[in-house]
């Protein structure tokens, strides 16, 4: 009786669909909607209906090249361990050292 068991390669690699992680579609989905937003305000500011669109699409092209270019740039699941280590509640408190003070007799 054998014990083997396949070995799965990809089994740590992300998902994908069309070729894009799931994180990228979130920042190009998310921007987007923030975006849109935001040139909402500026096109009724200028008065031009077709400057949402224009400006929306654009800015989140320019988001989305960033975010591949910093995400080249990182190690894989960077922003998840920054996350985890920045919420660690106990690695910013101030406690007296005890193993530091040598014992006095």
């Amino acid at each position: 009786m054998s014990f083997s068991h396949r070995l799965y390669r990809q089994i740590d690699g992300s998902l994908a669909i069309l070729g894009f992680d799931v994180d990228d579609l979130f920042v190009v989905t998310a921007g987007f909607m923030v975006l849109t937003h935001v040139a909402r305000a500026v096109s009724l500011w200028l008065g031009w209906v077709r400057l949402q669109l224009i400006l929306s699409l654009g800015a989140t092209a320019l988001l989305f090249w960033g975010w591949r270019r910093l995400k080249e740039r990182l190690p894989r699941r960077f922003f998840q361990h920054l996350a985890m280590y920045l919420t660690e509640g106990d690695a910013y408190i101030v406690t007296p050292d005890i193993e530091a003070v040598p014992y006095i007799i």
